[in-house]
């Protein structure tokens, strides 16, 4: 048992993505009586601004169900930075996240798309008394309140996420369980962490607003993807091939055998043997050293025992260096 975040596929999550951003009144379950739905009142509980706007912060802002519910009403910061690459000016959103569980208050960087829906919601949003913030006591205006109550704490999970589900046709459950609101803080926080420029582990801890370092590595995974192309840029092998010990005749050099092509002038050390081939960093056959006609046992026509009783290639008509490509 250890860390296993339970995120959402790409394909599905690009899908849900697409739906939230698109959503409409028309997707929206209506309420009333059946006789008024009949007679085509259409209407929601909520508008459809205010739904837009939490399914952005849902979607962007990596929050769970209750910091999303206990957004203040000016959550929203607008600012402007500099590409350091560039120099081109772009906007950045901040957005205030209320004193949860794990942190104080704290504010954290998210996609300008999450400000303008909020903002749009905001431009309709008839007042609404100060709720009791049952974190802190105090009361304070609240983004999400409608008809002077808060949002449900299960309309998220048990009507909004299915309406997505439904307009993208991505099946409400997985191999990892049903798809919750809390699976898509895992989800972007792994994307994060696998992006082509992450997030380090530390920036993502504060971002999702954990005390420990150890309760993000149940956030975020590394996939196999990223995994593997690390893994190939670390090139493993080729850098231990160019760490191998090469070894110089110089005695060859300076009589002119090497130049007539008579007596090869560098030795790849292998261990047990030498290799005289120059291009040995290419060579396909190193595993058949022993039957290579290049190949030179310990013991060669230029070799004296060392003091560790290894031959090698006698000192005074040699050099050694690391190979570097």
């Amino acid at each position: 048992m250890g860390p296993n975040p339970r995120i959402i596929d790409d394909a599905s999550w690009a899908k849900l993505m697409a739906a939230g951003l698109t959503l409409n009144a028309e997707d929206l379950k209506p309420y009333g009586s059946g006789r008024a739905r009949e007679a085509g009142w259409k209407a929601t509980y909520y508008p459809v601004e205010m739904v837009r706007a939490m399914v952005g912060v849902w979607l962007f802002g990596g929050c769970r169900v209750d910091e999303i519910r206990r957004l203040e009403l000016d959550c929203v910061t607008w600012d402007e930075g500099t590409d350091d690459t560039t120099g081109e000016p772009f906007t950045i959103c901040l957005l205030h996240i209320p004193q949860n569980k794990t942190s104080r208050p704290f504010n954290k960087p998210v996609d300008p798309i999450v400000g303008q829906l909020i903002d749009a919601w905001k431009l309709i949003r008839p007042p609404q008394p100060n709720l009791i913030d049952r974190k802190t006591g105090q009361k304070r205006p609240h983004l999400f309140c409608h008809r002077g109550q808060l949002v449900g704490k299960d309309y998220l999970n048990h009507n909004i996420i299915p309406v997505l589900c439904r307009k993208s046709g991505v099946p409400q459950a997985d191999s990892h369980g049903a798809l919750t609101s809390h699976r898509a803080r895992a989800t972007i926080a792994t994307q994060l962490l696998n992006a082509r420029e992450p997030l380090t582990l530390n920036d993502l801890q504060q971002w999702l607003g954990h005390k420990h370092p150890a309760s993000t590595r149940y956030y975020a995974a590394i996939l196999q993807r990223t995994l593997t192309a690390a893994y190939k840029k670390a090139d493993y092998f080729a850098r231990n091939v160019r760490t191998i010990q090469v070894l110089i005749d110089r005695e060859s050099i300076l009589n002119g055998a090497a130049a007539g092509g008579e007596q090869p002038w560098k030795y790849y050390d292998l261990g047990e043997g030498y290799c005289s081939y120059d291009f040995f960093a290419k060579c396909p056959h190193r595993l058949a050293c022993a039957r290579c006609p290049f190949y030179v046992q310990t013991v060669h026509p230029r070799a004296t025992p060392c003091r560790q009783g290894r031959n090698r290639p006698d000192a005074r008509t040699t050099g050694s260096h690391r190979r570097r490509t």
